[in-house]
């Protein structure tokens, strides 16, 4: 998680007086054409807010004529106001499709970014190869930004990712999040109430070792093994080997996907305010765990078995998020909430006062 904050802010910031970054999203793209057609419009979008573009739309205007009606129908929407006056009776063409891209803008270089390459719906080969076309035969400045666990290879007889990357790919860096920054930004950057942000900032630290998962995995299946490698019952050896594999699967699949985090602890300000006015005051575990949960369910990890209700529903949970995570302070009506996006208002309320009553009845009077 953050490949693509790290390139639009960090890296841009650090060489915007050189350099302009073009961020390309293949997310969902079909064909090499909508590629091309992409990073057109994100170099026109650039072009259009530099120096050099009002100087451009002059001599354009001049060389095709007045009777021609607007410069781009599909990218007109980009330009700035003082050059859609330019624009106005300039072209009648689609000026994406003739446009022609250079890797200087002025003195700058343009650096090209092709994001999101695992989620683009075409095959990897065509998709390299057609970015090796920028960069080696365009003289783009390219970097690709993806996450290679998700990329699969093509047919048998197909050139493999791997085999591909070695032959196209000059250097590749491995991009380690700082989470605590991540956790940070986040927060600082939420449109929320005071009191609500106060909550968070204190609960940073926490925050951050979920986003990042530092749970010390081997420890978790030690653990489990201690507790259910009992060799006595009617289980053989290989069914907890089985069982063992699964957890590691899971441990595998936990998320560290920033959008997810960032809705877990936007929407837990709706149950910050109902915590609060039934009564709570200490809302960190209801914080903490209510994230966890969100975080699992966004990955796809909850498992529902109907028949059982709710007593397996957070088994998994568990598992990925020791130490933080404690069903206790997951009401039935947050978990709806969560999982199928049901908020029972008058429901919660109950739930949180036969809390409050759970809670005095352990006390000591």
């Amino acid at each position: 998680c953050g490949k693509t904050y790290l390139l639009n802010n960090i890296l841009k910031d650090a060489i915007e007086d050189t350099h302009i970054i073009l961020r390309v999203s293949l997310f969902g793209l079909e064909s090499i054409e909508e590629v091309h057609k992409e990073v057109k419009k994100c170099w026109f979008y650039a072009f259009s807010e530099s120096k050099e573009s009002m100087s451009w739309m002059s001599e354009t205007a001049k060389k095709f004529g007045k009777n021609i009606k607007s410069v781009v129908d599909g990218a007109k929407e980009l330009l700035q106001e003082s050059i859609k006056k330019i624009a106005d009776g300039v072209f009648s063409l689609d000026a994406i499709d003739f446009i022609k891209i250079e890797p200087n803008m002025g003195n700058k270089k343009v650096v090209l970014v092709f994001d999101d390459l695992e989620r683009a719906n075409i095959s990897t080969n065509n998709l390299l190869g057609c970015i090796n076309d920028y960069c080696e035969n365009q003289n783009f400045n390219t970097i690709i930004v993806a996450n290679e666990e998700k990329i699969k290879d093509g047919p048998d007889n197909a050139l493999s990712y791997r085999e591909i990357k070695e032959k196209i790919v000059q250097r590749v860096i491995p991009f380690v999040p700082n989470y605590e920054d991540v956790v940070s930004n986040s927060i600082e950057l939420m449109s929320c109430g005071i009191e609500y942000k106060g909550l968070l900032r204190k609960n940073k630290e926490s925050l951050s070792k979920i986003l990042s998962g530092d749970f010390k995995d081997n420890a978790i299946i030690e653990q489990y093994k201690a507790e259910n490698y009992k060799l006595g019952r009617n289980k053989k050896r290989e069914e907890y080997e089985k069982e063992e594999e699964k957890l590691r699967k899971l441990l595998g699949q936990r998320s560290h996907n920033i959008r997810s985090f960032k809705c877990a602890i936007q929407d837990f300000e709706r149950v910050y305010n109902k915590l609060v006015e039934g009564g709570i005051q200490d809302c960190s575990n209801w914080l903490l765990s209510f994230t966890c949960l969100m975080m699992t369910n966004k990955a796809g990890l909850i498992r529902e078995i109907p028949r059982y209700g709710n007593w397996f529903l957070y088994l998994d949970v568990e598992n990925l998020y020791p130490e933080v995570f404690d069903s206790n302070f997951i009401l039935n009506g947050f978990a709806e909430w969560i999982i199928h996006g049901e908020w029972n208002d008058e429901a919660i309320s109950k739930e949180i006062q036969l809390f409050l009553k759970k809670e005095k009845a352990v006390t000591p009077l």
